[in-house]
């Protein structure tokens, strides 16, 4: 759920009159009529589809900035997920890749086949966003404990961006380890609240936002699938409490009103605690599909997409649907209130028949009653039924006044009749404004009927004797207001009375499902356009819950362009299916002509320091796939293509050479496949370019202003400046004529033609240069205008770059000069010659004018390149080089560009351009050979940066560290970004020395409680120099490799090394430990991993692995001695598990295989990660120096440790 997009529109002032006209003008006094009523179409219609005011968005290039924090930021094709620095190791690929790829889907379709736009930020060319909360953005600051998922805005430019903002709990779920549709289908509901919030209608109607969500939704789900058997559960609240008003939130509240359109009169906190004032059931009745899918019936397939285009004047829904230019008017939306209520008596909705009536089956006798507790008001429980209880006093009913219906809202009174009558007739009573009744029956065959609607009066409906199902008609009273003005509309009630006529017997109970009807059959009506056929065409009877299939086949040189379901599009396909059939159904199918896309219009090239951008015209056809780039060093020939699949309408070419020319021509690509022909031909030819400093203020005058203190020729007094061409005026100026100081000791006098000052030093004009001129002026004579032009001078040549022409100076008399100012894009880049600016006075009848402190100054958009990528590593893998980068925070910067040689130094060619993620992962490399890798940026002026610092690594399918700890490095006190819920904090990081930022962080104590002088003269296992070990003497010490990558770690050939010096030779000790209990079903208490020794002095190593089971090796003799330094090793290859041993003291040479265990029955014998608490323990993280049991920290080591290092594969003893 959201709250509604705050906007700053304007609210139409509303009349009282409003809530008060009378439906006369439709529902009078109408005489009784012989034949029953049908409802007349609405006219206008009112039919949108975004397609044609959006027919094409290309894909975002950039990511939204100003969300500080960040960890990861990962991109699909549409949307992006960023993490902070404190993800919880929950949420991992397993859960984005998924979480990403269900976005790309249900967007697709809700964009190019439902026809709905993409959001805010997608429009804009920034990704559609998922933010995890909880994880240290600076977007909230919630704890990995808090759950939920919303759409949320975060600020940019000063304007507000919606995005979904998630907690760890819905995004985990996308893991197919974790899944829960619940979960994922909310994060969908967010990400369309995202494209209604950035529409125009409806920013006063949060209850549309929410169940027109839905109703996008279960609309999507629906044509998707052909099941259209149920609604989301929420609906319900709209069919079993009729008497609720349509533009509701929240629904019948405790107090008996009704919540407003957007949740008026329903929030109540006794401080910061919420009150429950709603009611169970009833109190989501914003999420219900009911009344969209209605107006699909109704209105036609098209009219929702109509109020979010168009229900902007007000915001709200129903008043805008009457007032907006081309809405249906005041008495047709009463109309159309009256005939939903109708409606809504015997289920009449089209394919959606059946699942509004399932909607009051599975609700039929709830008990309705406040929420939860706290409360406002505790009510007597409420029986659900879509009828209203009435008491009958001589045939007169009075109905029951908890339930009388609200503004738009209705009570459906079901009545009996004569079996024998041929109509039936009731007096209608009104006692409150604007109401109507009209008499509702289904046939015995299961058509539903209707009478004339009336204002008051008798209301009769005709029928054949015996043809009424049950013999029960149902009189639908209910108010027409469509108005919300205030909290008077939402506590209002309308009060009535029904007087029983002829044909009428008497009450029918309220309690028995009236409206219930099984037909054994439903029709498919199916038609096709020309050049085509669709099988079977025409009516198809169907019986109730088979299936039906519908297939389509074009002519030949024809394909499919668009099938239509029930009014709505559903893409292009070649068959549907409707299972199960439980309504009727209009399916139809269009053909065009098969041919190739237009091709591009409109190919531009502009050459930059290294590199060529080509920009052209993007592809609004609705088939379009691709373009493809092709490029030649030659014009007219040779072409080769060197970038396709492109769904964007530009690329930046960087491999390419400097000052050598280039010619490229683009071609489109359908989703057929078929090619355009070429575009036409550019060129361009890249160079490097070099920045001069801008030099517009020259020693001798202040701030760039060109004043006249000695009059007006040659200025000597203005170093750096002098007169241009024209008519600079009479050096009689300098005079001691006041008419002329206005602004110091002289002002310039034009007399006509041009004049005006040039820089003598120059300045290399860059693209997206922007200058500002400025000057004070006053004219002379009548109606003086004075034109400024900017220009650059070369060769003698003036080459003007833009011009301002000033409005009709204001008189001079004496009174001073008035300033005017204003900016001029340069036009032209890389221009090494003088700059400036020049008058000519252009209108006016004797064209003098007066001038003086004329400035010039810009503001460079020119190719200062970003800065070279800092921090670039690079990690291996079987078969994949990692590569990460700190990000560039320039706001010009428009991507990266990495490079890869064989050898060092030198031969670098691009393997990836265009990256807007500060990370990059090569996967086309060959295990063993070593590559050498260089980054590059580029801003969007097409200027690329020098080469980060070069890095080197080797792809491997051979054991490699993934983290090692030797505890000789490290800052004092620093902490990860971590703080467990219970009492302490991690606090002293040791350093990862494999690179890889797997630092360990102690708990509770600074840097130096942990570390000590070794007891040996060298390191143990190694033998190199080391002075320091960590200590544990049992003063609770322990290290948690927190926060770090090493959670997500779950190898299943796997390495785990240490070296220990215990006190004691006995009792549990674990080395290395990974939390998580509960991963072993079998036994809850156990963590994922021990490392270490028994009870006894065995060596031991015991994981759960990530199919549930619990694996130990355990050697059979004691092995430990007190005092000594003796190394342990576990290995796993998915196969088998081993144990190693040696002491290092005595001398051992090499290690002693002392336990081995066959796994190889597991189905997944990677280590478990498990699952945490948040607090004393956490799901995959690794310790030293502690174990856990039962959720208790345990097991810890009295003694000394050094050396530990965990890898990726099964290594060697030699090893």
């Amino acid at each position: 759920m959201t709250k509604p997009v705050a906007t700053s529109r304007h609210r139409a002032a509303l009349s009282g009159l409003h809530s008060l006209v009378l439906v006369s003008t439709l529902l009078g006094a109408n005489p009784v009529r012989a034949a029953e009523y049908t409802w007349p179409a609405y006219s206008p219609a009112v039919a949108y589809d975004f397609r044609d005011e959006y027919p094409g968005i290309e894909p975002p290039t950039k990511v939204l900035p100003g969300v500080t924090g960040v960890e990861g930021t990962y991109t699909s094709e549409w949307w992006c997920f960023v993490r902070g620095t404190n993800t919880h190791p929950s949420v991992t690929a397993a859960a984005w890749e998924p979480m990403l790829q269900r976005y790309e889907d249900d967007f697709n379709y809700i964009t190019d086949v439902m026809g709905y736009p993409r959001d805010k930020r997608a429009k804009n060319g920034y990704y559609s966003t998922i933010y995890l909360l909880g994880s240290g953005l600076s977007t909230d600051n919630l704890t990995w404990d808090d759950a939920g998922g919303w759409m949320g805005s975060t600020d940019y430019g000063g304007e507000g961006w919606p995005c979904v903002i998630a907690t760890r709990f819905p995004v985990a779920a996308f893991d197919p380890a974790q899944y829960s549709e619940y979960q994922t289908g909310g994060m969908i509901h967010e990400g369309v609240h995202e494209i209604l919030a950035d529409m125009p209608g409806g920013f006063n109607a949060a209850w549309a936002h929410e169940g027109c969500d839905n109703w996008v939704l279960g609309t999507m789900a629906a044509q998707r699938t052909g099941d259209f058997t149920g609604m989301g559960f929420l609906s319900a609240g709209s069919m079993i409490a009729p008497f609720m008003p349509i533009e509701c939130y929240s629904g019948w509240l405790q107090d008996g009103s009704f919540g407003g359109p957007s949740a008026e009169g329903v929030n109540l906190f006794n401080g910061t605690q919420q009150i429950c004032t709603w009611r169970n059931l009833l109190g989501g009745v914003q999420y219900s599909e009911c009344f969209p899918h209605a107006m699909e019936i109704m209105l036609g397939a098209k009219s929702v997409a109509w109020l979010w285009r168009n229900a902007h004047y007000s915001g709200r829904m129903l008043q805008d649907l009457a007032e907006a230019p081309d809405g249906i008017g005041a008495a047709q939306t009463r109309r159309l209130i009256q005939e939903y209520r109708g409606r809504q008596a015997f289920c009449d909705f089209g394919q959606w028949s059946y699942a509004f009536r399932q909607l009051l089956n599975d609700n039929w006798g709830a008990s309705v009653e406040e929420e939860w507790s706290p409360y406002n008001i505790d009510v007597a429980p409420w029986t659900a039924t879509c009828y209203v209880a009435t008491s009958n006093s001589g045939g007169v009913l009075t109905p029951d006044t908890l339930t009388l219906p609200g503004w738009s809202g209705a009570n459906q009174i079901p009545l009996t009749v004569n079996s024998s009558a041929t109509s039936a007739t009731v007096t209608f009573n009104p006692i409150g404004s604007n109401m109507s009744c009209q008499l509702v029956y289904r046939d015995t065959s299961g058509t539903v009927h209707y009478s004339d609607p009336v204002g008051s009066g008798a209301c009769t409906i005709p029928f054949a004797a015996g043809s009424v199902m049950n013999n029960v008609i149902v009189a639908v009273v209910c108010n027409t207001d469509y108005i919300y003005v205030n909290d008077a509309t939402r506590q209002a009630k309308f009060d009535y009375r029904l007087t029983m006529g002829s044909g009428v017997t008497g009450q029918a109970n309220i309690n028995t499902k009236w409206y219930d009807y099984n037909p054994a059959s439903h029709t498919i009506t199916a038609s096709t356009g020309a050049h085509g056929t669709i099988s079977p065409s025409g009516a198809t009877t169907v019986a109730a819950w088979a299936s039906q299939g519908f297939t389509f086949t074009p002519d030949s040189g024809y394909e499919v362009e668009e099938i239509t379901l029930n009014g709505l599009p559903v893409g292009k396909l070649s068959s549907y299916t409707f299972s199960p059939v439980v309504g009727n159904h209009t399916i139809s199918v269009s053909y065009r002509l098969i041919a190739p896309p237009a091709a591009p219009a409109n190919l531009s090239a502009t050459a930059g320091s290294g590199l060529a951008k080509l920009d052209w015209d993007a592809n609004t056809e609705d088939d379009f796939a691709s373009y493809t780039v092709y490029r030649s060093s030659s014009s007219g020939s040779g072409y080769v293509a060197i970038a396709s699949g492109l769904k964007h309408s530009d690329f930046t070419d960087n491999l390419v050479a400097f000052n050598t020319p280039y010619f490229y021509k683009v071609t489109a690509t359908d989703d057929s496949g078929l090619e355009s022909g070429f575009s036409s031909e550019v060129s361009a030819t890249p160079t490097y370019t070099t920045t001069a400093t801008p030099a517009l203020t020259n020693p001798g005058f202040e701030a760039g202003v060109v004043n006249f203190p000695d009059g007006f020729d040659a200025d000597p007094d203005v170093p750096g400046w002098e007169d241009v061409a024209g008519t600079p005026g009479d050096s009689g100026v300098g005079d001691a004529n006041p008419w002329f100081t206005a602004r110091g000791t002289y002002s310039a006098f034009l007399m006509g033609g041009d004049s005006g000052m040039k820089q003598l030093t120059g300045y290399a004009i860059q693209t997206g240069d922007v200058f500002t001129v400025g000057f004070w002026a006053a004219q002379w004579n009548d109606n003086t205008q004075l034109t400024a032009t900017l220009y650059y001078d070369f060769g003698g040549t003036s080459v003007d770059l833009g011009s301002y022409t000033t409005p009709v100076l204001n008189w001079f008399n004496g009174a001073g000069l008035t300033y005017y100012e204003t900016t001029i894009p340069a036009t032209a880049a890389s221009i090494s010659h003088p700059v400036g600016v020049r008058f000519a006075v252009t209108s006016g009848t004797g064209l003098h004018a007066i001038i003086d402190d004329i400035s010039l100054s810009v503001v460079s958009g020119g190719e200062v390149p970003p800065a070279a990528p800092t921090g670039l590593s690079a990690s291996f893998g079987d078969g994949s080089v990692s590569l990460d980068w700190d990000d560039n925070g320039e706001g010009d910067l428009a991507g990266y560009t990495v490079y890869r040689s064989l050898t060092s130094g030198s031969g670098y060619t691009a393997v990836a351009s265009n990256l807007v993620s500060s990370n990059y992962t090569d996967t086309d490399v060959v295990n063993g050979t070593v590559y050498y890798y260089i980054v590059k940026a580029f801003d969007g002026w097409l200027s690329l940066s020098d080469s980060s610092a070069e890095v080197s690594t080797a792809p491997t399918d051979q054991p490699y560290t993934v983290a090692y700890w030797n505890f000789e490095e490290g800052t004092a006190d620093t902490s990860v970004a971590y703080s467990p819920g219970s009492a302490g904090q991690y606090d002293g990081s040791m350093l990862d020395v494999s690179g890889h930022g797997n630092h360990p962080s102690a708990w509770s104590g600074g840097w130096a409680t942990y570390r000590s002088n070794v007891a040996a003269s060298v390191t143990p296992q190694n033998e190199v120099p080391n002075a320091l070990c960590v200590q544990n003497n049992n003063v609770w010490p322990a290290m948690s490799a927190i926060g770090t990558p090493l959670t997500a770690w779950s190898p299943t050939a796997w390495t785990i090394e240490a070296a220990v010096r215990p006190d004691n030779a006995t009792g549990w000790q674990t080395i290395v430990g990974r939390d998580s209990q509960g991963a072993y079903a079998g036994d809850t208490n156990l963590a994922a991993l021990y490392f270490g020794i028994t009870d006894t002095g065995a060596a031991r190593i015991m994981f759960t692995d990530a199919a549930g089971n619990n694996w130990a090796a355990i050697s059979s003799a004691a092995l430990f001695q007190a005092a000594k330094w003796q190394a342990l090793v576990a290995t796993s290859d998915g196969s088998t598990l081993k144990l190693y041993y040696k002491n290092i003291t005595d001398g051992d040479a090499t290690y002693t295989l002392v336990a081995s265990t066959d796994i190889s029955t597991s189905a997944n014998p990677a280590i478990s990660a498990g699952a945490g608490d948040g607090a004393d323990w956490d799901p995959g993280v690794w310790t030293v120096t502690r174990g856990l049991w039962a959720g208790g920290h345990t097991d810890r080591v009295s003694g000394y440790v050094d050396d530990i290092r965990l890898s990726n594969g099964a290594r060697a003893p030699e090893d």
